[in-house]
């Protein structure tokens, strides 16, 4: 709309009647307020566009950077799980040693 609710074609073709404008240029002029009405409809859904594709990169930037802390944490685990093994394998020796005592005590 412009000029009080005229539309865009409405003020064209007036001006082409007033001033013989070239219909080139009309046609341009009416392309022109197109493609900016198209840009005025897309331009809030390409900025959320951009916001979501800079929030996934910040993520998946996050995540590659946790991947070595991750990678130490499974090792750190690997580790600990291997010591509750030995430390119950050495107190099951420990039990057995004093069950083999304790049977040479009672034949002794």
């Amino acid at each position: 709309m412009a000029r009080g609710g005229v539309s865009f074609r409405f003020y064209l073709a007036s001006l082409n009647s007033q001033f013989c404008v070239d219909p080139y240029l009309t046609a341009l002029a009416e392309s022109q307020a197109q493609a900016l009405g198209e840009w005025e409809r897309l331009a809030p859904r390409l900025d959320e566009a951009n916001e979501k594709t800079h929030d996934a990169q910040t993520e998946a930037d996050a995540r590659i950077g946790q991947t070595p802390v991750l990678q130490r944490m499974a090792v750190l685990e690997s580790l600990e799980q291997q010591k509750q093994a030995a430390e119950l394998a050495q107190v099951q020796l420990t039990h057995e040693a004093q069950g083999n005592v304790a049977r040479k005590t009672e034949l002794a």
